[in-house]
């Protein structure tokens, strides 16, 4: 598997795939204070643990505040899913929203 980087734009392709799944990375205070919709939450701190059970075949998107933790948990998990992250996290895709 691999993993590559997507724009907050091309995100919004991705907001109703039955493909993919969206993963929001941040805690779970950030996460209730606003998310891309459709999105799940699974802190970095759990996604070993989060992810377990998750068809590989889906495309997971993955993102963050800013981009490290997404990038980190790619490099991580990159070989067993098909993983695309967010440049800028949620405040890229805040940013193209407001």
């Amino acid at each position: 598997m691999e993993f590559s980087q997507i724009s907050s734009w091309e995100l919004e392709e991705y907001l109703n795939c039955n493909d993919c799944l969206i993963i929001d990375l941040r805690d779970e205070t950030s996460y209730n204070e606003g998310h891309v919709p459709g999105a799940i939450n699974i802190p970095y701190e759990d996604l070993e643990k989060g992810i377990m059970g998750i068809d590989n075949k889906k495309e997971l998107i993955m993102y963050c505040d800013r981009g490290g933790r997404s990038f980190a948990a790619a490099k991580e998990f990159g070989h067993i899913y098909n993983i695309k992250i967010v440049t800028g996290g949620i405040h890229s895709y805040r940013g193209k929203i407001e």
